[in-house]
């Protein structure tokens, strides 16, 4: 049912192209965010050291999952979607085999060196909070960044094959991959953290394992669906040659929606120092709760955004600006909509959703979660819209669009305002937490009269080139 062919895309009605490619994807994000809710689910009822220390450690992941992720990610998709709006499927094939090298390869380096630093990262961000930082959580967050760090490869190489299924328009596979991904957690997560019977008990350790073998349980399966040649087979022996000219095609199309989201990630590093300046571990824990229910609440911006690139990308593959144009404007009312309702449930239910998933909380770090669930709530609509069209961007070759518009969000109005808050006027990390939400309204609507101004000409120019422009 969910499955769509090039044909399909390039001429059936948008809101269905981009539904049908969507929801299999919004239900990927839904299980792949049910493991980080899981993780905080079980790891809150050990304490607020165990939950500061993953609010530590998140951010500082994030950033080496798009490190090591990113270009193979988003370049595999993109470049996929684009040859085989073409019809070219051989060019297609060899594009999958060079992002899932290029994975492997990205994985084991950033992986293996992150875990290296890791003592060294970890210090970095805690030494700036003014006064001694609790030791339990420097030791947790070392031990739990460590140990993602060294599954940082399977992560990679899953996520290059998920890449080529999207861009040939079966997004079930992946789906189907993080499925496993995140019943392997379930499972593991419990056991691990707490220990049964011979298994002993790890604690934050433990849910760090748990998610390693997460993605080795992704990439098997991933593994299998490209051996039995699903969806027409995404790669073939034929086409399996390393090259550079396909590297640098790749890097063309992924290097600057990865350096947006890398920036987005240091962005978040910094804000979490601000948040552990302004509030210290207590606001840290408020911080980890309320970024975890984000995580969730954005899963559609992250849905449609994906199914925006591949349609967009086959569209001008084949020819057709003006419906390339009008997908991300669709998005764009979608995810706007249904994000306006998660919105208000949002605002409504803070305070049981803070219960639900850090019982432990209680006082000053409890009230500080509601409040940052409710400024994120009001901010939900603009940051799918801003979601949606950065896919645009990004899918007609220029990401560099994107990474403007992410500087601009970020170290624009993010982070100035929330330093003007926590450290020169000492007013606390709640106005922090307002300065995050405002930066999400404030760039969707400048990237929105961008898009408005520049979207005739921009897909014009991106289907003339045939999709094969190297990114601005």
């Amino acid at each position: 049912m969910f499955d769509l062919s090039t044909d399909e895309i390039i001429s059936a009605p948008i809101h269905r192209v981009l539904a049908l490619l969507s929801i299999p994807l919004l239900a990927q994000n839904v299980v792949e965010v049910a493991s980080l809710v899981i993780d905080l689910f079980w790891i809150g009822r050990l304490g607020g050291d165990a939950v500061a220390a993953v609010g530590l450690a998140a951010p500082l992941f994030s950033l080496l999952l798009i490190l090591g992720i990113g270009v193979p990610y988003i370049g595999t998709m993109i470049l996929v979607s684009q040859r085989t709006g073409g019809d070219e499927e051989r060019a297609a094939r060899t594009a999958t085999f060079n992002g899932v090298v290029l994975g492997g390869l990205l994985g084991v380096v950033v992986g293996g060196g992150a875990a290296l630093a890791a003592p060294a990262l970890v210090d970095a961000l805690t030494t700036i909070r003014p006064g001694p930082t609790p030791e339990a959580v420097v030791e947790l967050t070392v031990s739990y960044f460590r140990i993602l760090a060294l599954g940082l490869v399977f992560a990679s190489v899953s996520d290059a094959i998920e890449g080529a299924f999207v861009a040939r328009g079966d997004s079930r596979a992946a789906l189907y991959i993080s499925v496993a991904t995140v019943v392997t957690v379930l499972v593991a997560d419990p056991i691990l953290i707490f220990g049964v019977g011979p298994v002993p008990k790890l604690g934050v350790a433990g849910a760090a394992i748990a998610s390693v073998l997460g993605f080795v349980a992704g990439l098997v399966l991933a593994v299998v669906f490209v051996l039995r040649g699903r969806a027409g087979g995404v790669m073939s022996r034929s086409a399996a040659r390393v090259g550079l000219d396909e590297f640098r095609a790749l890097f063309d199309r992924g290097l600057a929606p990865t350096a947006q989201q890398a920036n987005r990630r240091v962005a978040e590093l910094v804000v979490v120092v601000l948040v552990f300046i302004a509030g210290g571990s207590t606001a840290l824990a408020a911080y980890a709760v309320g970024t975890r229910v984000f995580s969730t609440a954005s899963i559609p911006a992250q849905g449609l955004q994906s199914a925006t690139q591949s349609v967009v990308g086959q569209n001008l593959g084949a020819g057709q600006p003006e419906r390339a144009a009008r997908t991300a404007s669709v998005g764009v009312a979608l995810v706007g909509g249904l994000l306006a309702v998660i919105a208000v449930v949002q605002w409504t239910m803070a305070s049981a959703i803070a219960t639900l998933l850090a019982p432990g909380l209680t006082g000053t770090a409890f009230a500080q979660a509601v409040e940052f669930l409710r400024f994120l709530a009001v901010s939900y609509p603009a940051f799918g819209a801003m979601y949606v069209l950065q896919g645009g961007f990004n899918g007609a070759n220029r990401g560099s669009v994107s990474f403007r518009a992410s500087l601009l969000q970020y170290w624009g109005l993010q982070i100035p305002l929330a330093v003007i808050t926590a450290v020169v006027l000492d007013t606390g990390v709640v106005p922090v937490f307002a300065a995050i939400a405002a930066s999400h309204v404030l760039t969707a609507v400048v990237l929105a009269i961008y898009y408005t101004t520049q979207r005739g000409t921009m897909f014009r120019n991106a289907a003339d080139s045939g999709g094969e422009t190297p990114a601005d």
